[in-house]
């Protein structure tokens, strides 16, 4: 019995997996997937015309001309539709394409050893139509120093704003949805600024970057900055 379970707990497990990953190719083509749709009904409806002789080739000879006129306008409406999806395509900021706005924010904190402890969140935004998948960020920092002493670094542990409760579960970010990311680190007290180059790679390895620099000293009168 136990055997029986754990078998169709993988077996579900692998329906969701699947399901998740086909709607993942979906929406990364769906613009090919409605044209592919609109044909298949299109043909399907013609077929059952077709199979109640509703069309035949006696009633095409004898409306000649009025499917002469129907073509017109077919073709009149297909040449506007196209225009007006280049115009939204390319003229408007590809509407279809991935879009994401990044912000990058770090408070400072004087912990009692005398070093600098830097809180820092990644912002991501998703402001285009649609959705940005498995979202990974990855952030270098940049430790300025005495005599412009540097020190690179990559940040390799985050903290989610809302963690995933199975492992199975894509991380996905929709269209005007947002995630946050939070991480920390201490810096010497000797480093008197450090700057954050972040970046943000999906699934199929779109990016997004921005960087800042913060200072490294805490605020007399504000602690938190």
């Amino acid at each position: 019995m136990d055997y029986y379970r754990i078998d169709c707990c993988c077996r579900w497990s692998d329906l969701i997996l699947l399901r998740l990953r086909v709607m993942r190719w979906i929406s990364r083509h769906h613009g090919a997937c409605v044209l592919v749709l609109t044909l298949i009904v299109l043909a399907l409806v013609l077929a059952h015309l077709w199979r109640l002789e509703i069309l035949s080739t006696n009633w095409l000879s004898s409306n000649k001309d009025t499917l002469s006129a129907l073509s017109s306008i077919l073709t009149i409406a297909v040449l506007s539709t196209g225009s007006i999806f280049s115009y939204y395509s390319f003229f408007r900021g590809r509407t279809f394409s991935l879009r994401a706005n990044l912000e990058l924010e770090a408070s400072k904190h004087q912990a009692p050893s005398g070093e600098i402890l830097q809180v820092y969140s990644f912002v991501v935004n998703n402001a285009g139509t649609s959705t940005i998948w498995n979202p990974r960020p990855i952030v270098k920092l940049v430790w300025h120093g005495p005599g412009d002493q540097q020190s690179e670094r990559t940040v390799d542990y985050w903290v989610e704003e809302v963690a995933s409760n199975s492992e199975d579960q894509i991380p996905v970010i929709e269209p005007s949805e947002s995630a946050q990311f939070f991480g920390q680190h201490s810096v010497p007290k000797e480093i008197w600024a450090v700057t954050y180059h972040a970046t943000l790679v999906d699934d199929s390895n779109h990016s997004w970057s921005i960087s800042k620099t913060f200072s490294n000293k805490v605020s007399k009168s504000n602690p938190e900055t």
